[in-house]
């Protein structure tokens, strides 16, 4: 990692419009920073203590997810077919009523994480949407991309904080919506943001290579665990301990850049 100070007088070499670059000859030229032998090691030993650190977030990661899929592995309760619980895609149609200029929140699916969640979304009107072929979907609703790679890497999300309760997205989301009282929206979530379940998705994909997609009918005949409402709720809570584990581990990952640029800044 270089220092801000440095990455400008590199920056100050560079030539060309079409093509910028610098020089070898330009770089040979340049004066770097030389601290004394015991500052160099202080750096080492700070930047070297962010590594661990990350590396520690890094497993925390990976044991929280090992134990939310460990949870929900082992219910023992007796099976439904997904379809008895929940409704696929449901219809814009529910939209009739709802004005033109009705704010809701727009969804692509770059917008949507690996991690469970809608990182973005952007708040624009009905009538501008409507009569587009997006993708409808309302609050506590499932969002899971059909397409490959999108759906072997993960994004989908549990829909919520949405603009007046409404959703409009991706062409490329399937949208699962749990019908209660029977199967809580985080529960189903849960049970469907699994390894386990985008492995058997992917064998169910149909059209070319690089077009792939997950059809409609592998999650209506995926078959489930439904046990009671009382132990989904418990399962749910456990859940949502892990993912803020996680969480937390990401923000440490998603600091180590800074740190190690303030710990160069600092010394030299």
């Amino acid at each position: 990692m270089l220092s801000k100070h440095f990455n400008a007088e590199v920056l100050r070499t560079v030539s060309g419009q079409q093509l910028p670059r610098t020089s070898w000859e330009s770089l040979r030229n340049l004066k770097l920073p030389i601290p004394a032998p015991e500052t160099q090691q202080q750096i080492a030993n700070e930047c070297q203590a962010v590594d661990n650190q990350v590396t520690a977030a890094k497993t925390a990661i990976a044991t929280a997810q090992a134990t939310v899929d460990g949870k929900i592995g082992q219910i023992y309760a007796s099976t439904v077919k997904l379809s008895q619980v929940a409704t696929l895609n449901p219809s814009k149609t529910e939209l009739r009523q709802i004005a033109d200029g009705t704010l809701v929140s727009f969804v692509e699916m770059a917008s949507v994480s690996e991690r469970g969640l809608i990182a973005n979304s952007v708040a624009k009107t009905l009538g501008s949407l409507r009569k587009g072929s997006y993708t409808y979907f309302a609050e506590n609703d499932i969002l899971i991309a059909k397409i490959t790679p999108c759906m072997e890497n993960g994004k989908c999300a549990l829909a919520t904080g949405l603009e007046n309760g409404i959703g409009m997205g991706s062409t490329e989301f399937h949208v699962i919506r749990a019908n209660p009282p029977r199967i809580l929206p985080a529960f189903l979530f849960a049970l469907l943001n699994r390894e386990d379940i985008r492995q058997r998705a992917a064998k169910a994909m149909t059209g070319a290579s690089g077009h792939r997609r997950v059809p409609a009918s592998f999650y209506e005949s995926l078959e489930i665990a439904l046990p009671p409402l009382a132990e989904q709720r418990r399962i749910v809570a456990e859940v949502a301990a892990e993912q803020h584990a996680i969480t937390a581990a990401e923000a440490v990952i998603a600091a180590a850049p800074a740190r190690k640029q303030a710990i160069l800044e600092r010394h030299l």
